[in-house]
């Protein structure tokens, strides 16, 4: 089953990952749609790996989505999840800190 974009932002689901065939273009477009950055020169599993995490940690698919990055070096996956999650944080209190210095 080919890939629809416009499809899973109506309704993102784990289903339409697990069976579409998904191409670098595609996960381009959901990097972008989902401002996960990315550089072109990336694979495509190091964009689909970065685009499912932050899928993951911004609740839009459930945890379980990590089998889909999962490289087989053990725990990897959820140990970028964490370092995702952490920067993340950060970012989050740098804004806020930026607002308060502001005021």
């Amino acid at each position: 089953m080919e890939f629809d974009l416009n499809e899973f932002l109506e309704s993102p689901s784990l289903a339409t990952l697990t069976v579409s065939k998904i191409k670098k273009a595609d996960w381009i477009d959901l990097a972008t749609k989902y401002n996960v950055p990315y550089k072109s020169s990336y694979s495509k599993d190091e964009i689909k790996k970065s685009v499912v995490t932050k899928l993951i940690l911004g609740k839009t698919l459930p945890p379980e989505a990590h089998r889909l990055i999962h490289d087989g070096e053990g725990d990897s996956a959820l140990i970028a999840l964490k370092k995702l999650e952490i920067e993340e944080a950060e970012r989050k209190e740098r804004k806020l800190h930026d607002r308060e210095n502001m005021n």
